[in-house]
C-alpha cells in the first residue's frame, strides 16, 4: 500500500519548492521520513501513523484541543514535515551530481550563498519545525496514546553555532 504523511500540494501550500527542484521532492520527502520524522515520533508511533493514517486527521492537519479547560491551537503534523522538508531542500538544492561529481550550481548573476548561510537558514527552518512539534505534542498528550513515547523534548535539537 502506497502512503504519503503529506502531498507536493501540501508542500507547496506551506512552504514551497522551486518549479524547477519539484523532481526532487520524493527522495526528499523520503529522507525526511526515514531521518528526521522518526527522530520526533519515535518508531512505533511512525509506524502507527502509517499504518492508520485516516484515524490521525486531526494531528496531520492541525485544529484545536482543550488542556485543562484551555483551548490551544496547533498547526499540525504535516506544516511540521514541510518545514523538516524544506530545511533538507535548502541544504542540497544548490548541489549537482554531475559525471565530474558533486558541484555546487551558480547561475549566471546570481551570487551563491555560503556553507555558514545556508547552515543558518537550514536551523532556521528546522527550529521551526521544532516549535510545530512542541504544538504537536501539547496534542497528543491530551490523547493518551498507549504507543505514543510521550518524550519531554524535542526529537532534534539544534544547538548554538
Amino acid at each position: 500500500m502506497e502512503y504519503r504523511l503529506w502531498t507536493l500540494a501540501d508542500q507547496q501550500r506551506v512552504k514551497p519548492i522551486s518549479d524547477n527542484n519539484i523532481d526532487k521532492f520524493t527522495q526528499l520527502q523520503l529522507e525526511v521520513e526515514y531521518n528526521d520524522i522518526v527522530q520526533y515520533l519515535g518508531a512505533e508511533f511512525y509506524q502507527e501513523l502509517k499504518r492508520n493514517l485516516a484515524n490521525y486527521t486531526d494531528l496531520m492537519n492541525g485544529g484545536t484541543y482543550l488542556c485543562n479547560g484551555v483551548a490551544y491551537e496547533f498547526a499540525g503534523l504535516k506544516t511540521m514535515f514541510c518545514y523538516l522538508l524544506y530545511a533538507r531542500y535548502v541544504r542540497d538544492s544548490y548541489i549537482q551530481d554531475t559525471f565530474n561529481g558533486m558541484v555546487r550550481h551558480s547561475g549566471d548573476n546570481f551570487t551563491p550563498l555560503s556553507s555558514n548561510e545556508l547552515i543558518n537558514q537550514e536551523n532556521r527552518y528546522k527550529q521551526i519545525a521544532g516549535s510545530i512539534w512542541d504544538e504537536c505534542l501539547g496534542y497528543l498528550r491530551t490523547l493518551n496514546l498507549p504507543y505514543f513515547p510521550r518524550p519531554e523534548t524535542r526529537g532534534l535539537k539544534i544547538q548554538a553555532l
